[in-house]
């Protein structure tokens, strides 16, 4: 016959401290809400989870061991299954330093892995954010634009272009990881952008999109930093983002 445990007073008050510990009432609520789903995996209460956890070192560690095994099989995502974890541990932490417990068991969290957004800006954004070459800003920033977003160039390659490297229908790229230049086919209507920003920017040798900065610092070649914000103000994406529709 299996036998019945109820939590002691002690582990209430256990309970009671771990649900007042948080930052926030929503941060208590989550840890309330957390031990109420691992409970009812195994059919048990807020009270009866608890108790069973706080019970022995050994009820613990199969305890825990068959939950988290139970929301792997549920489908529960990494991140779900590990902040839960992470509330059974602040629950034996609460309890050790009541003196509740003089024992803790090692509880390791999955290996979440990150889902990276590679979707990109997409075509319609990057056609609305085009505007007429009407200034060299406009003209220069047109032409970064399309550049990234039709050849999947990264910002540190657009940066690195100069006026020589730019023939017409050819574009001679430091590619990340090799040693010489790659040689690559410019799509019309991103050679058109360009020669648009060399009519205001001229053609004497040095960078191919250079800065408006007015104190003249540095070689003038556009930074970076500053082709990220470009793509940011008139895209509302990182240059890593027009790489991804390109791509």
């Amino acid at each position: 016959m299996n036998t019945i445990t109820f939590p002691t007073t002690n582990h209430i008050q256990a309970l009671d401290t771990l649900l007042q510990s948080g930052a926030s009432a929503r941060t208590n609520q989550e840890y309330r809400n957390d031990l109420i789903n691992v409970g009812s995996l195994i059919g048990k209460s807020l009270n009866g989870i608890v108790g069973l956890i706080l019970s022995s070192r050994e009820a613990a560690f199969v305890t825990v061991g068959k939950v988290k095994q139970l929301m792997v099989t549920a489908g529960l995502s990494p991140n779900t299954i590990n902040r839960r974890l992470a509330t059974i541990r602040g629950l034996l932490r609460v309890a050790r330093e009541l003196g509740q417990i003089d024992w803790t068991i090692e509880i390791k969290n999955l290996k979440a892995i990150k889902v990276r957004n590679t979707s990109g800006p997409g075509v319609e954004r990057i056609q609305s954010a085009i505007s007429e070459a009407t200034t060299a800003q406009a003209a220069r920033d047109n032409a970064i634009i399309i550049l990234m977003s039709t050849l999947g160039l990264r910002v540190a390659e657009v940066a690195a272009l100069d006026l020589a490297d730019f023939s017409g229908e050819k574009i001679s790229v430091r590619r990340k990881g090799h040693l010489q230049t790659v040689s690559m086919s410019v799509p019309k209507q991103t050679a058109k952008s360009i020669q648009s920003w060399l009519s205001f920017r001229g053609y004497e040798a040095g960078p191919l999109f250079t800065s408006f900065d007015r104190a003249g610092k540095g070689s003038g070649r556009l930074t970076t930093r500053s082709i990220g914000r470009i793509t940011q103000s008139k895209v509302g994406c990182n240059p890593h983002g027009l790489r991804h529709t390109a791509i």
